[in-house]
């Protein structure tokens, strides 16, 4: 018998930061997105939700998005500029 009294659950999930640039010029990567849910556990229909980690981009790449299942996606960041005066990278977004 697996009788709970849970009836929702909060989710927090921060995306990986994009790497900075990857030149002598280079700018800063942009942050991860960062995403907030509360989910009633009625409305998840499996017995197991996989969750993603997102690890922070190396120069020049892009943060890695953190996930919930299919109910919250914080992306990662975009990577930094590699030439001189590039701007930083975009911030990462939410889906939920």
């Amino acid at each position: 018998n697996n009788k709970t009294d849970l009836k929702r659950i909060e989710v927090h999930a921060w995306g990986g930061g994009g790497g900075g640039g990857s030149s002598a010029y280079q700018s800063g990567g942009g942050s991860g997105g960062y995403g907030y849910r509360v989910i009633e556990v009625s409305d998840i229909n499996t017995a197991n939700v996989t969750v993603t980690v997102g690890t922070g981009g190396a120069a020049g790449s892009a943060g890695v998005a953190t996930t919930f299942g299919s109910y919250i996606t914080a992306n990662g960041g975009s990577a930094g500029g590699s030439t001189n005066g590039a701007a930083g990278g975009a911030g990462g977004n939410v889906n939920h």
